[in-house]
């Protein structure tokens, strides 16, 4: 089995047998003889400046952006639509806690502007509109 050392013979030392003397040999990489040198893969050879723009894997991921930008939109829109709905939704348990079950009436105005504001400066961050558009969504 690889690994094992061999029986000593009078005035030598203990060789392994397998191990690395013998994937060495078989052009192997690793001590079990498993996996083969990456020196003949294209890819995984050292590119620099312009050489990995003409790399497959590069061309392929570069075809690939192109399917995935309308779902990233759409994924940025909704992520936008959904923290809006999430700081409107506090700003009704605000209402309906601090204002109803408390009583404090300059609390909840406080809070509800606050969060008003959170989302208004979210919305004008995420989506690049004129004025009279973000009047519309408000």
């Amino acid at each position: 089995a690889a690994g094992q050392l061999a029986p000593a013979s009078a005035g030598s030392a203990a060789a392994p047998v397998g191990g690395r003397d013998a994937a060495a040999a078989s052009g192997s990489v690793d001590p079990w003889g498993l996996e083969r040198s990456g020196r003949a893969i294209k890819e995984l050879d050292c590119h620099q400046g312009s050489d990995v723009a003409h790399l497959r894997h590069v061309k392929m991921a570069r075809e690939a952006m192109g399917n995935w930008q309308t779902y990233d939109a759409f994924a940025r829109i909704s992520m936008s639509v959904g923290v809006n709905q999430l700081l409107l939704a506090m700003s009704y348990y605000i209402l309906g806690y601090v204002l109803v079950e408390v009583g404090s009436r300059d609390a909840a105005t406080c809070g509800v502007v606050l969060f008003t504001s959170i989302a208004e400066t979210l919305l004008r961050l995420d989506m690049t509109l004129s004025l009279t558009q973000l009047r519309k969504l408000q």
